[in-house]
């Protein structure tokens, strides 16, 4: 098979194109023949060495879909020429990762994709919609009409949580970095987009909201904008935190936690 290896950290340069030996899939794995893998934030950061504790040579990649070639797991709705999507954590985090042409997976982590859903499109759902899924559901487990600030919304997970949140029949307002950007979040369904370049645009959310203040802020960015989250808040709203990487005080990826204000 042929497969991206990482033998060092460094820039995009240390992804080396190798030929390999097709692995085979131990007890309660299956053989998927990729498909698709998508790029994330964690894929670039492990690369470069922010993650040293990252075993090395490894091949890298976080999401993939495929096709199930070889099934040695009791998974009776994983049959061989299945579409699948691996939704796990150790894929292209300590196990070989996804861009290769093949991988062997444990069954626990493999589903199948519903009919009709492109294989690229499922690839991109596990580490953006899913997070985003659970972060508005089950954390802030927001509420028809409900208003919800999303900070920097360019993000993968920030723009998924966008669309999730229009679908769940919440309110929505984001901040992004440029006129383009602000225009697009507003296609997407936001009733206002902000421009964080602006220094004053915690006191235009506050105006634009009465001086109220927002019910909830989803944050995927980091550092300085929990403060301007928090800032943002109205009396006994509720923050939550996901994935950050930008303060060495929350460097982990996917962790997510609440605050609440209660000024």
């Amino acid at each position: 098979m042929k497969a991206i290896i990482q033998r060092e950290f460094g820039q995009p340069e240390v992804l080396k194109l190798e030929e390999l030996d097709t692995p085979q899939p131990k007890q309660n794995e299956v053989l998927i023949r990729v498909m698709a893998a998508s790029v994330n934030h964690y894929d670039i950061l492990s690369r470069r060495g922010d993650f040293p504790s990252v075993p090395l040579p490894r091949i890298v990649g976080m999401d993939c879909s495929g096709y199930i070639e070889q099934n040695n797991g009791d998974r009776t709705d994983l049959t061989i020429g299945q579409g699948v999507i691996v939704l796990g954590t150790s894929l292209g985090n300590g196990d070989s990762g996804g861009y290769a042409t093949h991988v062997c997976v444990n069954q626990d982590e493999v589903f199948p994709i519903p009919e009709g859903l492109d294989l690229t499109i499922a690839t991109c759902l596990a580490m953006t919609y899913l997070t985003a899924w659970y972060a508005l559901t089950e954390r802030l487990q927001v509420e028809t009409g409900q208003l919800l600030l999303i900070p920097g919304v360019g993000g993968g997970v920030a723009s998924a949580a966008l669309q999730i949140a229009k679908a769940l029949g919440v309110r929505v307002i984001a901040t992004t970095s440029s006129p383009t950007k602000q225009d697009q979040v507003l296609k997407l369904g936001a009733e206002a987009c902000f421009n964080y370049k602006n220094a004053d645009f915690i006191q235009e959310i506050k105006d634009w909201t009465g001086g109220k203040g927002v019910d909830w802020v989803l944050d995927a960015v980091g550092g300085a904008t929990i403060q301007q989250g928090l800032s943002c808040l109205s009396c006994r709203g509720t923050l939550a935190s996901i994935g950050i990487v930008r303060d060495s005080n929350f460097a982990s990826m996917r962790s997510l936690f609440c605050l609440k204000n209660s000024i």
